[in-house]
């Protein structure tokens, strides 16, 4: 039996899509650029955080009565993150996100091609951003004692990382289904706080 096709997307949420899909591209490009700066010992160094984010993706669970789903790969994402610099973090992050399509597809999940693109942007938009503000720019120069500073930094990258990439999520979806952004935020996402604060620890 063929499936029916489903409707288009709103124009609004459409914009939305892109607006965040060209943001997240500038963010990439960027982190790109960047990556091809380091000498090959720096890509060396991160390239097992890159296969265990891989791997780790493939065991993400669906958290039931939600949209989000909860990942080990968040503990890669952000060490990526905190010791190499966000460029590689942004790399980590839209790794994961395209492991995650992957598995969709397998599965059978009929994903729209904006899904696939906002899935892939969001989170790099979301990591970078919630870096720089957090003010980790650049990879660390060495090792790092445990400081009060250091946690600050870190709780404080964590918290931006979580509220930027679920409400990002959060007004896509109210977008398309006219309700109200903070009914779908707690609904699918407050619990999803406990699997970021647990990556970060």
């Amino acid at each position: 039996m063929a499936t029916q096709a489903r409707p288009p997307l709103a124009p609004r949420v459409q914009a939305y899509v892109f607006v965040i899909f060209a943001l997240g591209a500038v963010v990439l490009a960027l982190s790109a650029v960047e990556l091809t700066r380091h000498p090959l010992s720096f890509h060396l160094n991160w390239l097992p955080l890159a296969a265990l984010t891989f791997g780790s993706g493939w065991l993400s669970i669906k958290l039931p009565g939600t949209r989000a789903s909860i990942s080990i790969s968040e503990t890669f994402t952000f060490a990526g993150t905190l010791l190499f610099g966000p460029a590689v973090g942004c790399a980590l992050v839209a790794l994961d996100a395209s492991v995650m399509g992957l598995q969709d597809s397998l599965l059978r999940r009929r994903l729209r091609w904006q899904q696939i693109v906002f899935n892939i942007a969001g989170p790099a938009l979301s990591i970078w951003t919630a870096a720089q503000v957090a003010g980790i720019r650049q990879p660390l120069a060495g090792p790092t004692s445990l400081n009060p500073d250091l946690l600050l930094t870190v709780a404080g990258f964590t918290a931006l990382y979580f509220l930027l990439n679920s409400w990002l999520v959060t007004f896509v979806v109210a977008l398309d289904q006219r309700v109200r952004p903070f009914q779908v935020w707690w609904t699918n996402f407050r619990e999803v706080s406990i699997n970021f604060a647990a990556g970060a620890s």
